[in-house]
């Protein structure tokens, strides 16, 4: 999705969620980008590579182990 120089946290969300790791250029003085995804308790399996637990991981506030290397952080919050 990053391809067709869509920036936005939607498509950087989709993405994530589908096992593709976007890579975009960040804006000058930014060394990466957050984004904000919907919190849904779950138990997960932070090892898999498969979409659904991908997906399970991230709106569970858990870093898979497929993306150590590329989140550095993760934060579940109140809003």
């Amino acid at each position: 999705m990053a391809d067709r120089g869509y920036e936005s946290e939607e498509d950087m969300v989709k993405c994530l969620e589908d096992d593709i790791i976007p890579h975009v250029i960040t804006d000058d003085g930014k060394d990466g980008y957050e984004v904000e995804i919907d919190y849904q308790e779950s138990v997960v399996d932070a090892s898999s590579t498969e979409s659904e637990e991908l997906k399970k991981a991230l709106n569970a506030g858990v870093i898979p182990d497929a993306y150590k290397e590329v989140i550095s952080d993760m934060e579940v919050t109140d809003r």
